[in-house]
Formats: C-alpha cells, structure tokens, sequence
C-alpha cells in the first residue's frame, strides 16, 4: 500500500470515529432506485438498490439483500467531478476503498477503471 493511500484511508477512518462526518453531512433524501456500481469490469451491483442524495448532488449506492453487501459514495468536489470510496469486499461497513478521481457522464460517475451509476 502506498503512503497516501495509507494516509487517505487513516483521515477517513479518522473522520468516522471522531464524529466530523456526522456533523458535516448535508441534508439527504433516501430512495429506492436502479444503480451500477462497476470495479475493474465486476459489476458489484447492477439494478435495484438503496440510494442517498445530498443537496450537492453527493451520494452513496447500496445493494442490501439484507445483509449489506456493496456500496460506494461519491463526493463531488466541483463541477462534474467527484471522489469515490467503496467498502471493497462484501459486508464490510466502512467504504474505506479509493475509487480515485471521478468524472460526471449522464448519471454515471467514472475513470478507467469505475463506473458508478443511480438512476431514480
């Protein structure tokens, strides 16, 4: 693992435990939808799923059978570009997971090697 990996991944962590990213979340709406969440040409989720907008146009995707399997969250930093995580491995409850820098295409987020797609 390279050191700013390490280091993005300890902020994150950082960031859940002490509560900051509780107190800065913007308001959401949750709904059912249609997702794609794609990984190096996997597709960990593709159709129904649980999605949670933010007034900035942020958002996380979640498959849960129950239990919870998959999610992503993509955090938009300006205009069409966005920073995604993922949890990575099936269950696990932290999107602790670089997706990388990410682009806006319709309603899919993407660079070579993700794509993340919510669709009402």
């Amino acid at each position: 693992m390279s050191y700013s990996s390490f280091l993005l991944k300890a902020v994150f962590i950082i960031f859940f435990l002490n509560g900051s990213f509780l107190a800065t979340a913007q308001a959401s709406q949750s709904f059912r939808g249609k997702c794609l969440l794609e990984v190096e040409g996997k597709k960990y989720i593709n159709g129904s799923c649980d999605i949670s907008m933010h007034d900035d146009g942020s958002f996380q995707v979640s498959k849960n059978n129950p239990p919870l399997t998959y999610f992503a969250q993509v955090s938009v930093t300006g205009k069409n570009v966005a920073e995604g995580n993922w949890n990575g491995e099936e269950g696990a409850t932290h999107a602790h997971d670089p997706l990388g820098n990410l682009v806006r295409k319709g309603a899919c987020w993407q660079n070579k090697r993700v794509k993340v797609c919510a669709w009402k």
